[in-house]
């Protein structure tokens, strides 16, 4: 608020524009105008950004508020759009026509060189001329050929492409969003990073074994595509829009791999070796090896999920998008994409996505809250386990205790996941309500210390290691026939002597590598090779 020496009344010199959520704004926007003398003065307005961080809006400082030569100034509204500054771009800030045709005549030349035709293998150099990523090109030459047998492209088709993208979109994240769905969304959905993924698959030199073997690119790109909306999804909405792309760290990974000699250094998105473990252990699970029932569901990690935890899974509760009251029902299965989603939640509970992930699991009335009703129900789920394994555990209460001044939350009745988010605690709170393994673990052997760390190992990408040289060790031991376990059990011995996995997965195994079908007939030995576990890794105590 702007007050005038001269007068008691405060003036109004202040502006705001609200932004419009469900797009971009209108083009009659407006803007603020001081009348003569006091224009001099507009260069004294600072900007600040609203909560949104979406449209600016301007302040007075504290030197203009105080100029004994400003009266009560009056002002204007006007509808002049070019006297109103942007600093909101959602396509992009706009580029000159002149460095747009300017790439576009670096395109231009590699056509001419190739007698105006251009086939998908030579789509690489039209890329880089670009300045598009490189495993963009069959994404780019489907969106060019007017009939999809066409086999190549003419620079026209290019053009047209060029102009009609450039016109709506500015920069990089937003060309790319048009570039998946042809300009037909201003965000991408899952589907739309399939030939994407393909391109991958079909052209980079560490992938040609498979190339190959066409059983296997749908797991891989769903397994890709899920990493992708892991990562970068952050509104949980399924639609990643350029907003997001921008504030994460794909595009970067994207054009990495064109220099990259191996995908497998990629590990936040495109790695074979992670999508084999995660596949692997799918297969382990599934009885038609397309789709897990909740009871194949719960053998994970030898049982270690409470059935309130799996019940949950099988719910719409942890599913992208939009929820309605019905879609909130018990499924009978769930996917190969729905289990992907699950294993990067359980193997690194610290992820951002995963503290979701699990958040929704446990927030049963999805008011954004965890009561200390709904911890308890979760909580019983973990006792239940620990007690059909005679294994002791501690009180609810005194649970609670150890969590609330672990977390701090504002709140002394509940716990928000901005509260979980804020502590870095998120992998030692979600373990005493999800994973009982993992629980016992980490209060014997002191793990709330290790796992509420931020350590420089990640604990996907050191999971996904320990069970590829696992799962390798296996084949290698089956005569070279490449088969994995598949008993449906999820259970694969590493090294036969009924020793307990030491990669922190809960993963457990006895003498002849497979439980019985009898649970209650061998928990108690899971908690005694958990004990001998732990005794067989720690200092001996002094006496």
């Amino acid at each position: 608020m702007l007050s005038s020496p001269r007068s008691p009344h405060p003036v109004g010199c202040s502006g705001s524009i609200s932004p419009q959520r469900s797009g971009t704004p209108e083009r009659d926007m407006l803007s603020f105008r001081v009348h003569p003398p006091n224009d001099t003065m507009m260069e004294s307005f600072q900007l600040s950004f609203n909560a949104d961080e979406s449209f600016p809006t301007m302040l007075l400082n504290e030197s203009f508020c105080r100029d004994e030569s400003v009266d009560n100034a009056a002002i204007e509204v006007t509808s002049d759009v070019e006297q109103l500054c942007r600093f909101y771009y959602p396509a992009g800030k706009p580029v000159s026509s002149e460095e747009n045709n300017e790439t576009l005549r670096k395109a231009g030349e590699i056509f001419e060189q190739n007698g105006n035709k251009i086939t998908y293998e030579q789509m690489a150099d039209v890329c880089r001329a670009l300045s598009i990523p490189v495993y963009s090109k069959l994404i780019i030459f489907n969106n060019c050929i007017s009939n999809r047998r066409e086999e190549s492209l003419t620079f026209d088709d290019l053009k047209i492409f060029w102009k009609r993208m450039t016109a709506v979109a500015h920069d990089e994240a937003a060309r790319f969003v048009f570039s998946l769905t042809n300009g037909s969304r201003n965000y991408a959905e899952f589907a739309d990073f399939a030939p994407l993924v393909m391109d991958i698959v079909e052209t980079h030199p560490s992938l040609d074994f498979l190339k190959a073997d066409p059983r296997f690119h749908e797991a891989y790109i769903q397994t890709v595509t899920c990493r992708i909306f892991w990562t970068v999804n952050c509104s949980w909405s399924g639609r990643i829009t350029p907003t997001e792309l921008r504030r994460s760290n794909f595009l970067e990974e994207l054009r990495k791999l064109e220099t990259a000699y191996d995908v497998n250094d990629e590990l936040d998105y495109f790695s074979y070796e992670h999508f084999y473990v995660v596949y692997c252990k799918f297969q382990e699970l599934s009885s038609d090896h397309d789709c897990l029932t909740s009871d194949e569901l719960a053998q994970y990690s030898d049982r270690a999920l409470p059935d309130l935890v799996v019940s949950r899974i099988f719910t719409e509760a942890v599913s992208r998008g939009p929820h309605t009251e019905e879609s909130v029902t018990k499924r009978a299965i769930i996917t190969y994409v729905d289990f992907v989603y699950f294993l990067l939640a359980e193997v690194d509970k610290s992820h951002p996505s995963s503290m979701k992930y699990w958040f929704r699991v446990m927030d049963l009335d999805e008011d954004g809250c965890l009561s200390l009703y709904e911890m308890e129900q979760f909580f019983n789920g973990i006792v239940e386990k620990m007690t059909a394994a005679s294994v002791e555990t501690m009180s609810f209460n005194d649970v609670i205790c150890l969590l609330f001044d672990a977390i701090r939350p504002r709140s002394s009745t509940f716990i928000t996941l901005s509260d979980i988010k804020r502590s870095r605690m998120s992998t030692y709170f979600f373990n005493n309500f999800i994973n009982w393994l993992k629980y016992f673990i980490q209060e014997t052997s002191e793990g709330n210390e290790k796992v509420g760390s931020n350590g420089e190992l990640n604990d996907w990408n050191l999971f996904c290691e320990r069970e590829h040289q696992r799962l390798t060790a296996e084949n290698s031991d089956d005569d070279g026939n490449g088969d994995v376990d598949d008993d449906n059990n999820g259970d694969v011995d590493d090294d036969n002597n009924g020793n307990v996995d030491d990669d922190n997965n809960g993963d457990i195994d006895d003498d002849d590598g497979n439980f019985d079908d009898n649970y209650n007939d061998y928990t108690q030995d899971v908690a005694f090779e958990c004990a001998r576990f732990l005794t067989d890794h720690e200092e001996p105590s002094p006496d």
